[in-house]
């Protein structure tokens, strides 16, 4: 899994780890930004959450773009982003993240 930024670089995924919070795939977010053209493809998979970059969720049955997978950023003009997903372990407390 590719995790970028601070919440979900390699120290903050050790330490929810340890608190037994684990990455839960993602989820696809059209975003608000403004575009010259809706992408209509993109625009229904907003909110899907999805497993993994291969997804069946995520083929593309059509010939634009020349992707087997929709993915953020597969076209031109493209503003789409998936959102990091965590899921708590039923075992974790939430509320012990920052003690020890």
């Amino acid at each position: 899994m590719n995790f970028l930024g601070l919440a979900f670089g390699k120290i903050m995924r050790r330490l929810f780890a340890v608190k037994g919070i684990e990455p839960a795939g993602w989820r696809w977010d059209y975003t608000r930004a403004v575009r010259k053209q809706t992408f209509d493809p993109h625009l229904d998979l907003d909110t899907l959450v999805f497993d993994s970059d291969e997804d069946e969720q995520l083929i593309n049955t059509a010939s634009f773009p020349k992707v087997d997978f929709f993915a953020p950023g597969d076209h031109k003009g493209c503003q789409c982003q998936r959102a990091d997903r965590l899921m708590v372990s039923p075992l974790a407390d939430p509320f012990d993240v920052f003690e020890d």
